[in-house]
């Protein structure tokens, strides 16, 4: 299976489609159980039709679950899915502030 066209809008889609079909491989060998979290939308309408939609709500992360350890309780992850113009790195400046508080929101109630 070949990579999604990639337009500004979709950026990542690509990325995260490779991160979705992973985790269908880790699944059925047991080793994680990741879903991709939706992200809510709100439809814009003229009249009765559709014409657009908006983000009604971010989601805090692209991708939560869990990953099965050896020895021990499984392991909660979360996560979101970037792709990088230049390089090989994301700039952790660019973390959005409701996705920061839901990380330490998780960490401090023990979720890691």
């Amino acid at each position: 299976m070949g990579l999604l066209p990639v337009s500004f809008a979709n950026r990542g889609r690509s990325l995260e489609h490779l991160v979705v079909q992973a985790n269908v491989i880790y699944r059925t060998q047991g080793r994680a159980v990741i879903h991709k979290v939706p992200t809510a939308w709100v439809p814009i309408r003229q009249g009765s039709r559709i014409v657009s939609a908006k983000v009604e709500e971010k989601a805090a992360v692209d991708f939560i679950g869990h990953v099965a350890l050896p020895d021990g309780p499984a392991l909660p992850v979360v996560f979101d899915a970037k792709e990088v113009s230049k390089g090989d790195r994301w700039a952790l400046s660019k973390l959005e502030e409701h996705q920061y508080e839901y990380l330490k929101d998780c960490a401090r109630t023990g979720a890691f």
